[in-house]
C-alpha cells in the first residue's frame, strides 16, 4: 500500500462507488492527494474535483501480468489461473503504463519509441492533454530526464551540424573557389554562427527557464486549488519538448542556405534563412502557449486556467526577450 490510485477528472460522475471490500490499495485524489477510500460521492472534499469511479478504481480492467487473467473480485494477492503472486500497486502501475505511451512510463523497455511518441504528442497539445489525466501519477525523475534529453538535443545536435557544415563550406570554398572578394574576411563559420540565431537560442533557453519560475508566482492560486508541483512540472516538460526540433532544423537550413549563398554569390539566401529562423522559433512559442493553456484547462483544471497559462507565458517571453536583446547589443 505504498502507492496510490488517483482520480480522473471527468465531466460527469454518473458511476457508482466501488465495493470497498475489494479495494486493497490506497485511493487518493490526483490533484490534491486527499484520501478518498470509503467515500460514496465522486467529488473530492478538499479541491472539489469531480471524477468517475470507473477511472478512479479500475478494478475490472486489472489483469495478471503473466497470463492476462482478470483479477476482479480477488481477495488474495495470487492469480488463481497461473498461481503467480502479485502486488496490487504493481498491477495498477502496469495498467497505467499500458494505457499511456509516455516516455516517463516506458523509458526502460521502449526508450526510443516512447521518446518519439512523447515528442510527437508534444506537437499536438490538444491530443496530449486529453490523453494525460490527473490520475496518472507523474514520474518526476523520468520527466526530469526527458527535459534534460530535450535540452541536450537542442544544444549538442545543432552544434554538431554547425561544426560539420562549417568544415564542409570551407572545403568547398577552397576546392572550387566559390566566394568572391566581398566574402573574404567573413568566413562561412561567422555566417553560419551569426549572432542573431545564437541570440534566439539564448532566448529560448532563458524563456523556458523563466517559464517554470513564472509558474511559482501563481503558487497562491495553486494552493487554493490544491494543485501539486509534479503536475505543474509535467505541464512544463511537455511544453519544452518542441524546442528540441527547432534547433537541429535551423542548423540544417543554415547549411543549405549558406551553401546556396556561396554558390550563387548572393546574400539574399542569408536573409531568407534568418526569416525562416524567426518563423520556426515563433512557431515553437505558439505551440508552447497552446500546450500550456490546454494543460492548465484540461489536465490540471484550474479556475481561470487560460488567463493563468497566458500570464505565465507572457512572463517567460519577457525574460527571454530581455536576454535576447542583451546578447545582441552587448
Amino acid at each position: 500500500m505504498s502507492k496510490s490510485v488517483v482520480i480522473n477528472s471527468g465531466e460527469h460522475a454518473a458511476s457508482q462507488s466501488p465495493d470497498w471490500s475489494l479495494v486493497h490499495f490506497l485511493v487518493r485524489c490526483g490533484r490534491c492527494g486527499c484520501d478518498l477510500h470509503g467515500r460514496e460521492e465522486p467529488v473530492c472534499p478538499q479541491c472539489s474535483l469531480v471524477f468517475d469511479w470507473a477511472h478512479l478504481v479500475p478494478l475490472e480492467q486489472l489483469t495478471c501480468a503473466t497470463c492476462d487473467y482478470h483479477l476482479y473480485g480477488l481477495i488474495e494477492s495470487r492469480c488463481p489461473e497461473c498461481g503467480t503472486p502479485f502486488v496490487w500497486d504493481d498491477v495498477l502501475d502496469e495498467f497505467r503504463r499500458r494505457q499511456k505511451p509516455f516516455f516517463e512510463y516506458h523509458w526502460r523497455k521502449k526508450p526510443f519509441k516512447s521518446f518519439m511518441s512523447s515528442l510527437w504528442l508534444s506537437l499536438r497539445p490538444r491530443k496530449l492533454w486529453r490523453l494525460a489525466d490527473v490520475h496518472d501519477p507523474p514520474a518526476t525523475g523520468n520527466l526530469a530526464l526527458l527535459a534534460l534529453l530535450a535540452v541536450l538535443f537542442f544544444v549538442l545536435v545543432p552544434w554538431g551540424i554547425d561544426y560539420i557544415g562549417t568544415d564542409t563550406l570551407e572545403a568547398l570554398d577552397q576546392r572550387f573557389h566559390l566566394t568572391v572578394a566581398r566574402w573574404r574576411g567573413w568566413s562561412p563559420f561567422t555566417t553560419i554562427q551569426s549572432r542573431a540565431p545564437i541570440s534566439l537560442k539564448i532566448f529560448l533557453v532563458m524563456w523556458f527557464a523563466a517559464l517554470y519560475g513564472a509558474q511559482m508566482i501563481f503558487r497562491q492560486s495553486m494552493r487554493k486549488c490544491k494543485v501539486r508541483n509534479h503536475h505543474v512540472f509535467r505541464a512544463w516538460v511537455y511544453a519544452l519538448l518542441p524546442v528540441m526540433i527547432v534547433g537541429p532544423c535551423n542548423s540544417v537550413l543554415a547549411f543549405a542556405f549558406h551553401l546556396a549563398a556561396l554558390v550563387s554569390n548572393s546574400f539574399e539566401f542569408l536573409y531568407m534563412w534568418e526569416l525562416l529562423t524567426m518563423v520556426s522559433f515563433s512557431l515553437v512559442i505558439l505551440i508552447s502557449i497552446y500546450s500550456m493553456t490546454f494543460a492548465y484547462r484540461n489536465y490540471i483544471k484550474m479556475p481561470h486556467a487560460v488567463g493563468v497559462a497566458l500570464s505565465i507565458e507572457a512572463i517567460g517571453i519577457c525574460v527571454g526577450m530581455i536576454c535576447h536583446l542583451q546578447s545582441i547589443l552587448y
